[in-house]
């Protein structure tokens, strides 16, 4: 049987030998973390963990264009034409976008889609002419609503592009 006083004797002999492995496993966990970083780096002017919506980098310049709705005011009855168009002014791949159409003040998705592209392309148009303004409980005459559009690359949020046309919603 060990004695307390013998532990401790012991504990602190070797103390220095442990000591010195945990720092030199620190120094190889630092080692391996930075080149890990290095080795991982993006290209230049990629914007990591932007809080700007709209940071695009020259890599990949994502743009916008809605091209419809045109009109500023929609009667209800009446149809809603989306068309969106999504490109690379850099002719890079355009990778995720969605678009949704929100009511500005309840907040409330009267249509939404999202989708991520399988083919190569740096130009992609959405259009949809199925959109009918039928009046209910959550779409009401002299409503605003937001047609928002994004588009954004393959690696999380990085190069989001966020573009809005306000129409009304009248009688």
């Amino acid at each position: 049987m060990i004695t307390s006083g013998q532990l401790i004797e012991h504990t602190s002999r070797n103390f220095g030998k442990m000591t010195s492995f945990l720092s030199s496993l620190q120094m190889r966990k630092f080692l391996i973390l930075d080149i890990t970083q290095d080795a991982c780096d993006m290209p230049d002017g990629y914007v990591l963990n932007s809080t700007d919506l709209n940071d695009n980098d020259d890599f990949f310049n994502y743009n916008i264009d809605i091209d419809n709705p045109i009109l500023d005011e929609y009667k209800i009855g009446t149809d809603l034409p989306i068309e969106i168009r999504y490109y690379s002014e850099e002719g890079e791949r355009v990778n995720n976008f969605s678009y949704e159409i929100r009511n500005t003040a309840t907040g409330y998705v009267l249509f939404s889609h999202q989708d991520m592209l399988s083919a190569t392309t740096s130009t992609y148009t959405v259009t949809n002419n199925l959109i009918t303004l039928t009046e209910s409980d959550d779409l009401q005459a002299n409503s605003d609503w937001v047609v928002e559009a994004k588009v954004w690359g393959l690696i999380g949020l990085g190069q989001l592009v966020t573009k809005t046309k306000e129409i009304k919603i009248v009688e």
